[in-house]
């Protein structure tokens, strides 16, 4: 038996050894066919980021003539929208809890003209470096490179740096020297840079204003020279694909931003239909800027349609009580948004009644409220919701708390001792939306703010009749009110309406 095993096992070698033989033999065909490919890839690669060099220098180069050549325009129509100051309650009004709520025949019927729309835009700054008008990285300038650290809020912030780019320096700054300081600063390895400031937007979700802050941190930080910093600002946004312009007057450079969002307290130009808001400069003695585009860049997005991680957590501990029983929660929020929140110009209702609240207080408001919410009815649960915003906040105005308006975004309401109307509608129609899923409408009445909610079941009460769609008054800041409760002063009083498009 042995004998025959052994004679097989003789047989088979030279069988098996060609098989290895013939597998060894495809596996290199096979891995020098990959190495091909890639080596084409590669070639593809390359010849496609040299032609898009060919095509950022061919537009640089246009760019700077047309920044030193072209006749920039003075312009000296600054206008401004004021912080609104609206006269609010000292003392919110509490419910008689002996008057029933009084039945309404018919909603009221808000025409187009008192219904102001969603200031949601569309764009994000994207992070694929490909799409932007930024050259190809170029290697050999690897060793120029150093990194550029900044607090951010409370972050530590490292971004790489062609060190050049530092040396550029002037005694004035005009039309010349702006000219100059894009082609000087375009010859330098910027892109790596670029890359670096959209990733950590992307990283804390930043919107674009938010962007413009940290891009500002970072060249406060490279240059001592306030000029400078501008347009090393300017120059990185547009790298960016942002249209946020410069210009200057005696005073030295300026920088403008456009948004289509509504801001207060700083001046701004109409140029080219755009609103373009003035930053870092309220000189009012005439501004000179260009007609022109360098890449067909977009507005600025003002609104906050991501949650900031900023990563501070901070605990407030809320009670109140309804229908009898004591509740006490403690919510997380993220307490680093506050100095960033209060950097930010005052912006339209819209803004931050669509913002989302920090990751740390959405969990937070899902572990509190939402287990209680489930095990109630409807009418239950949006009478518990409303009234926790009534009675766990207390109430006063922004004049006593702040001396001037400041309308709150969500997680602002768990860091300051007390808030007014328009902060408790914010944050009462996100927990409306988020645990009952009910669109809300913010309801603007002389001196004061409350909401609306589109139900699917019927209340006795004050309701509108918005395109079709039917809201019952819900009022935050009414004491002991339950929905479809108004105040009486506004009782017959028709409000604009403030619709939402919340941030999901």
């Amino acid at each position: 038996m042995k004998r025959i095993i052994g004679l097989l096992i003789f047989c088979l070698l030279p069988i098996v050894s060609h098989a290895q033989l013939d597998f060894d033999a495809l596996k290199r065909r096979s891995e020098a066919r990959l190495q091909e490919r890639k080596n084409i890839w590669d070639e593809f690669l390359d010849a496609r980021k040299e032609a898009w060099g060919r095509v950022i220098a061919n537009r640089d180069l246009e760019w700077t003539d047309f920044l030193s050549g072209s006749e920039w325009t003075l312009y000296t129509d600054f206008l401004k929208n004021e912080i609104p100051e609206r006269p609010k309650p000292v003392v919110v009004p509490k419910v008689d809890v002996d008057i029933p709520v009084q039945p309404m025949p018919e909603p009221v019927a808000i025409d187009e003209v008192t219904a102001i729309k969603s200031v949601s835009e569309v764009g994000e700054l994207p992070v694929n470096i490909d799409s932007l008008p930024c050259k190809p990285v170029e290697v050999e300038l690897i060793d120029d490179i150093n990194s550029v650290r900044f607090d951010f809020f409370g972050r530590r912030c490292s971004i790489p740096i062609d060190q050049r780019i530092k040396t550029f320096r002037k005694n004035k700054y005009g039309q010349k020297e702006i000219a100059e300081f894009w082609k000087t600063v375009s010859e330098y390895n910027y892109t790596s840079t670029v890359k670096a400031l959209l990733e950590k937007k992307e990283e804390m979700g930043l919107n674009d204003w938010g962007y413009y802050i940290l891009v500002s941190r970072f060249s406060g930080e490279m240059y001592s020279d306030r000029n400078c910093a501008l347009l090393l600002t300017w120059f990185m946004m547009t790298r960016s694909g942002l249209d946020v312009r410069t210009g200057y007057n005696n005073d030295g450079v300026v920088l403008l931003l456009p948004t289509g969002t509504t801001l207060y307290g700083l001046n701004y130009l109409n140029i080219d239909e755009r609103k373009y808001y003035i930053v870092a400069n309220e000189s009012n003695t005439g501004i000179y800027t260009y007609r022109g585009n360098y890449a067909d860049g977009r507005q600025l997005e003002f609104g906050q349609r991501r949650p900031l991680r900023f990563g501070e957590d901070s605990i407030r501990s809320l009670s109140f009580t309804f229908q009898d029983k004591e509740y006490s929660f403690e919510f997380n929020f993220d307490s680093g948004l506050i100095d960033y929140y209060n950097s930010l110009p005052l912006a339209q209702y819209e803004i931050f009644f669509e913002a989302s609240p920090s990751p740390q207080l959405r969990k937070s408001i899902e572990a509190n409220l939402r287990p209680i919410v489930e095990e109630m009815d409807k009418p239950t649960a949006l009478n518990f919701l409303l009234q926790f915003v009534q009675l766990a906040f207390a109430y006063e105005t922004d004049q006593e708390q702040f001396g001037t308006e400041k309308y709150f975004y969500a997680d602002e309401l768990f860091y300051y001792p007390y808030c007014d109307c328009e902060d408790r509608a914010v944050l009462f129609s996100y927990l409306v939306h988020e645990l009952m899923g009910y669109d809300v409408i913010g309801t603007e009445y002389p001196g004061h703010m409350a909401t609306a909610v589109a139900l699917d079941y019927e209340v006795n009460g004050v309701r509108y009749d918005v395109e079709g769609r039917i809201f019952t008054i819900a009022d935050p800041t009414y004491l002991r009110s339950t929905v479809g409760q108004c105040m009486s002063q506004f009782g017959t009083t028709l409000p604009t309406v403030h619709k939402i498009d919340f941030a999901e």
